[in-house]
């Protein structure tokens, strides 16, 4: 890693004054839990003055302080939601942690979410463009969504419309699979496959992932399709999923650029780089932007969405509400600097970590030569020479228990986007690789991500996963 000694050196010490910066975002856990707060800031600053505070041990404290912070935070947004029933009596106002007020008659239709009035300054847009914001009661929840009101997106054609989908990420496929969007959908996995199929047949409606989600984390270049879909005479209808590249994804730019798009969806899931890696509560995020004239097309869509929304069940529950009342959530210069943080430690492990030994590749968006703004992911995979899927299980188990080892701080578990740091073998099932190694570096710096650094590059330079156990001294592979 690249970063300069000096500024490692204190990596702990500034994770310290965030999460100071983040509790004192939470004033209504000191109110209702003051014993809980003067001990957990105690605490806090105790360890600031700690010689280990610098060391992974000093990291794992800091994971313990945070999962308190967590609960507390939790227990009392639960306190505010749960004091009425779910249909409220009539002209009851529930008050939030920030005792902001907030009205509705039944919870499952909540559709004033003071939440989302925090939207147009987290997605702003350019001139001569407009834009709707709605939240979801989950990000698969925001997509299955735009699929269902797709046809009322599209209009009438005449004929059965055709969606147009590059994308891997199995539950999306999964999601076109069933068919909800009304479409004949064709799937690519590439730039190239994309213009072809643009240019054998325009779509009506494309869905895209910026990084497609299969194991070789390939950037798609949106811009360029963007344009592509601009140029057909169909007025074809956009969709971007951003879960993977958040902040990154230039979509003002993508918007000028493709100025004759009738309509253009963004989504993403909000549980993971939104929350400060705290992971409070699902939500889904969806934009809808259009040209100014075409506004009417615009409010129509939105309708739509929110229809769809009631009548699955699918806003925000009162308690997701109060749990993301946080003034971090849905501000966007905090989205960017974490974001910013969580990308620049995976870029920097694909870069570090060496192919052509025990790995026959490491992917990663950065790798890409085109150097695509987007070009970011939350994780690394690296993919075995020898792909047999014990392999990939028997990988784990020993940088885990090296990990374990050298004492750093690793846990073994999905997911991505938390402020430490994970790992886990992947099992792909009709994939072209049996499975992957995948590596989420989290937002924190400090020593654990240099030692586990270290740790994949020692294990990188070795032929075989049971070459590199006899190495190390353990038994982690069968024979």
């Amino acid at each position: 890693m690249d970063v300069p000694l000096h500024e490692r050196s204190h990596a702990l010490a500034a994770e310290c004054d965030r999460l100071i910066t983040i509790a004192e975002g939470m004033p209504a856990v000191a109110e209702r839990r003051r014993a809980i707060a003067a001990t957990w800031y105690g605490e806090l600053l105790d360890l600031t003055q700690a010689a280990s505070l610098e060391t992974p041990d000093g990291e794992r404290h800091l994971d313990v302080l945070v999962g308190q912070l967590r609960r507390a935070w939790m227990a009392t947004a639960h306190e505010h939601a749960d004091v009425t029933y779910r249909s409220p009596a009539a002209d009851e106002r529930k008050v939030l942690p920030s005792r902001t007020t907030i009205a509705y008659g039944y919870e499952r239709s909540l559709e004033n979410n003071p939440l989302e009035e925090r939207l147009p300054a987290y997605r702003p847009v350019p001139a001569g463009w407009s834009a709707r914001h709605l939240l979801f009661s989950s990000g698969m929840a925001a997509l299955s969504g735009i699929m269902q009101a797709l046809p009322a997106m599209l209009g009438p054609r005449g004929r059965q419309s055709s969606l147009l989908v590059a994308a891997s990420y199995y539950e999306t496929l999964d999601l076109v699979a069933l068919g909800t969007h009304g479409s004949a959908a064709r799937v690519v996995h590439d730039d190239d496959a994309f213009a072809a199929a643009c240019d054998a047949s325009p779509p009506d409606a494309a869905f895209v992932e910026p990084i497609i989600y299969d194991p070789w984390l390939r950037p798609f270049d949106v811009a360029t399709a963007a344009r592509v879909l601009a140029a057909a005479s169909n007025e074809p209808v956009l969709v971007i999923d951003s879960t993977l590249v958040g902040p990154s994804l230039p979509i003002s730019r993508i918007l000028d650029t493709a100025a004759s798009l009738p309509l253009v969806v963004q989504a993403s899931s909000g549980l993971k780089l939104d929350q400060a890696g705290l992971e409070l509560a699902n939500v889904g995020i969806v934009s809808l932007y259009a040209p100014t004239l075409r506004r009417a097309q615009l409010d129509a869509a939105a309708e739509q969405l929110r229809m769809v929304r009631r009548l699955n069940g699918t806003s925000l529950t009162i308690d997701t509400v109060a749990l993301l009342d946080i003034p971090f959530f849905l501000d966007a210069a905090t989205f960017y600097e974490y974001c910013s943080a969580v990308f620049a430690h995976n870029a920097d492990l694909a870069r570090a970590v060496p192919a052509g030994g025990l790995f026959e590749t490491v992917a990663h968006p950065a790798l890409d030569p085109r150097g695509l703004p987007w070009s970011q992911a939350p994780f690394v995979f690296f993919h075995l020479r020898d792909d047999r899927a014990a392999n990939y299980a028997a990988l784990e188990r020993l940088v885990i228990d090296e990990a374990a080892e050298r004492g750093l701080a690793l846990e073994r578990g999905g997911s991505f986007g938390f402020r430490g740091h994970r790992c886990e073998a992947v099992v792909l099932q009709g994939a072209a690789r049996n499975g992957v190694f995948k590596v989420a570096l989290g937002a924190r710096s400090g020593p654990s991500i240099d030692g586990i650094v270290r740790l994949l590059r020692e294990i990188a330079a070795f032929p075989s996963v049971a070459a590199a156990s006899d190495a190390f001294g353990t038994a982690h592979v069968t024979r």
